[in-house]
């Protein structure tokens, strides 16, 4: 398999048992791990595809904020590391966390839908401004709105380590 086959291949299988584990590990998202690394930019891309930033944010894989920032850097993507940096800033501008986000969902009964707005209040509309305004349309591996061709750059990353990446996928799968 080349480095774009396995990653398609993952973008699929790490939301299925044993690879959807990954994130439950203590040490996820350790960066020096191939695996990882792929399996926390996969989720950012898929998070903002699905949600927009603001939702990246507020869920689960916005916790990685500053590892993504890293891995960004990581597989040669300085102009999207920056734009992150660029939305870490405001935050800390805002006061905004990612605990003090996730805290808002306390109140939210499962599977009820509701806007950035109407979770967060009017206390976070200036924060949610700047970020899109920022950010745009932004989606990390679509070639028309990101800043550099971020899914080139993770393959290329990928194919680099493709023996140790293969070896970390077989390792997870053996486990069962």
């Amino acid at each position: 398999m080349n480095a774009e086959e396995i990653i398609q291949d993952l973008a699929v299988k790490i939301y299925e048992k044993p690879l959807s584990q990954i994130r439950n590990e203590p040490e996820f998202p350790n960066l020096d791990s191939p695996l990882h690394l792929v399996v926390l930019l996969l989720d950012c891309d898929t998070e903002i595809s699905m949600n927009g930033i603001l939702g990246f944010l507020e869920n689960l894989t916005g916790r990685h904020l500053g590892k993504t920032v890293e891995a960004l850097e990581r597989i040669g993507a300085p102009k999207s590391a920056d734009l992150f940096r660029a939305v870490q800033s405001c935050m800390r501008k805002h006061g905004v966390t990612y605990p003090g986000l996730r805290r808002d969902f306390e109140e939210v009964a499962e599977y009820e839908i509701t806007s950035f707005h109407q979770l967060h209040g009017e206390s976070l509309e200036i924060f949610s401004k700047e970020i899109c305004q920022t950010v745009g349309r932004f989606e990390l591996f679509n070639k028309d709105s990101a800043l550099e061709d971020v899914f080139e750059s993770l393959q290329r990353y990928a194919q680099q380590r493709s023996n140790l990446l293969q070896k970390e996928i077989q390792e997870r799968k053996s486990a069962r």
